[in-house]
């Protein structure tokens, strides 16, 4: 009996210490308002070590260029000590952040998720609309490549990430229907 329990631990405590749960390192980036919606990202996983970066997530006050800019500072703090496989995760303001920071080479090996970039190569309203800092915010246009991996996703019609300069006010109708379903 004593043999067969000594067996039985032997088979069952390298079977546990092989399989833990692997906990990854999210940093997320949440959109302007911040309502904790890109928190519920499918790709976050109860065991993962999440990061929620705080930064105003504002339009008008302080403007968007602002906001822009404060954001993408503390992520840029906050990759510096990421260790190699964290995942960052945008949405709308915040894919803006994510994605504009993700074309700069990464000290540690990262990747992304953008949900609803503003800046969506083709598509996206920051390349589509010419806006040359009206009311503190600045269409940059299309934005370099990415130093790392970065998926993006769009719902068609959302007009943040799909915008159509032939039918306006279709965009302006698709944004309001989807640009937040993205974690329903």
């Amino acid at each position: 009996m004593r043999i067969l329990a000594v067996i039985a631990c032997a088979v069952s405590v390298p079977l546990l210490l092989a399989s833990p749960a692997h906990a990854r390192n999210v940093i997320v980036v949440d959109g302007t308002g911040r309502d904790g919606g890109a928190l519920r990202a499918a790709e976050i996983q109860p065991s993962d070590t999440v990061t929620y970066i705080d930064y105003p997530a504002t339009v008008l006050w302080p403007s968007y260029d602002q906001s822009v800019q404060a954001g993408t500072q503390a992520l840029r703090t906050e990759l510096n000590n990421a260790p190699d496989g964290t995942l960052v995760i945008g949405y709308s303001q915040g894919a803006r952040i994510v994605g504009d920071v993700l074309t700069e080479p990464q000290a540690s090996e990262v990747t992304g998720v953008l949900y609803s970039d503003p800046r969506n190569a083709g598509s996206g309203v920051e390349t589509q609309i010419n806006l040359p800092g009206i009311l503190g915010a600045t269409m940059y246009g299309e934005r370099d490549d990415f130093t790392v991996p970065v998926e993006s996703k769009c719902i068609p019609t959302d007009g943040v990430c799909d915008w159509n300069n032939t039918d306006q006010l279709g965009s302006v109708i698709g944004y309001l229907r989807n640009h937040t379903r993205y974690f329903d």
